[in-house]
């Protein structure tokens, strides 16, 4: 008799002895191509002086993109966007922490024995990369405001320049031996998201204050 298709697949999951086999898990398939693209990332042979910029990219993702707040704080009518901002980044600090302890991801040098941090590592979990996260967070959010909000001729090169320092401290991450490229991936990603999400609540601050503003125009009296 002729197997169904369903039955078929059960089959291949069980051995000789109809005991099943383990199924693998996603992150289990996919460390394989985590190591090997860490080994090609990873700064262990490379130049000093590489290691030295790469500490020193690595360095402006620790909290110093919080120097991105200071053009919003200085005009009194991009103040909110950069409360808007400073709040963006002290959410991804409290989702990356509480993620972190979630997964349990140990870090490269306590389970690969060939790499060794080229940087003080953190004690906290790896998974994701808290550095990439936020960097990236606040590249999206700058660069969806040049475009859509203060409609900058100068926003290309801005945008630009933020995601290329954002990639760049990303990739410090793995060179460095503190983070899988994994780890860099998904707090790009997470990022991107929470820089969008961050940026679409202050585009709306700004337009219901707008309707606001017209509404309280129309009624005053003329004078």
């Amino acid at each position: 008799m002729q197997r169904s298709p369903a039955s078929a697949r059960i089959a291949t999951c069980l051995d000789s002895n109809d005991s099943p086999r383990p199924v693998p898990r996603v992150s289990e398939l996919l460390f394989p191509l985590d190591v090997r693209a860490m080994h090609l990332v990873y700064g262990g042979a490379s130049p000093h002086w590489l290691t030295l910029v790469m500490i020193a990219i690595t360095t402006s993702g620790n909290w110093w993109e919080t120097l991105a707040l200071v053009p919003f704080l200085v005009e009194r009518r991009t103040r909110p966007a950069g409360l808007v901002l400073g709040g963006t980044m002290l959410f991804v600090g409290v989702l990356v922490t509480a993620m972190k302890y979630t997964f349990r991801r140990l870090r490269p040098a306590f389970t690969l024995s060939e790499i060794r941090p080229l940087w003080d590592a953190p004690n906290t979990f790896s998974f994701p990369s808290g550095h990439t996260t936020v960097t990236f967070a606040t590249a999206m959010f700058v660069a969806l405001w040049l475009f859509k909000s203060a409609k900058s001729r100068w926003a290309p090169l801005g945008a630009f320049a933020m995601f290329a320092w954002a990639v760049s401290v990303g990739a410090s991450r793995v060179y460095l031996g503190v983070h899988y490229p994994s780890d860099v991936a998904f707090g790009a990603l997470l990022g991107v998201a929470i820089g969008w999400g961050g940026y679409r609540y202050a585009a709306r601050f700004y337009s219901e204050r707008g309707r606001g503003e017209g509404v309280a125009s129309r009624n005053r009296p003329a004078l």
